[in-house]
Order: C-alpha cells, then sequence, then structure tokens
C-alpha cells in the first residue's frame, strides 16, 4: 500500500517530469537543435512508422533533418524514393489504410 505522502510525491514528480518535456519540446520547435532530447525523442516515437512506411512503400530512410515550413520547427524524414521528405503528419497519412497504395 503506497500513502498519501508518497502518492503526493509521485505527483509532484510527474508534473515536474512534464513541465521539462513540455519546455524541452518548446526549445525544439523554435530552434529546431538536432541535438535536442526533444528530437530525440521525436526519432523514437516516429521509429514505428517509418519503419511501416519504408515496407508499404519498398523505401529507405536516407536522412533525418527539420524543416519549418509550418513557421516552427519539425521533424523531417528524406527517404530513397526521391519524392523530398515527409514529416511524421505526412508519413501518419500516407499510412491510412483505407488510401491504396500506388
Amino acid at each position: 500500500m503506497v500513502n498519501s505522502g508518497s502518492r503526493d510525491n509521485l505527483d509532484e514528480l510527474a508534473g515536474t517530469l512534464d513541465e521539462l518535456i513540455s519546455e524541452e519540446e518548446s526549445l525544439f520547435r523554435r530552434t529546431g537543435d538536432l541535438g535536442s532530447p526533444a528530437f530525440l525523442r521525436h526519432l523514437r516515437d516516429d521509429a514505428p512508422f517509418v519503419e511501416a512506411f519504408c515496407s508499404r512503400y519498398s523505401t529507405q530512410l536516407v536522412g533525418v533533418s527539420t524543416t519549418d515550413e509550418k513557421g516552427h520547427y519539425e521533424t523531417f524524414y528524406t527517404f530513397s524514393d526521391d519524392l523530398g521528405g515527409y514529416t511524421i503528419d505526412g508519413i501518419m497519412g500516407s499510412l491510412d489504410p483505407l488510401k491504396p497504395v500506388k
């Protein structure tokens, strides 16, 4: 059984972590820093979708950078399909199960 003091400490710690992550994300969106913890989190979180995209479209990941086309920086993936790069939103849109594969 967890006492209420421990639960309060856990809640406080969780709140502090959320604030740090929010600050890191905000900084990444402003600077596009490729070494930031937020950028590295994006790579980790996006990996399953990037792998699915590569598999579905028989392509390979050839580069990762950032783009600020929406007025803030976000992760930008380039593939061997010579069609340019994709943000995670573009990758996710391409993985829509109702979209036919070309």
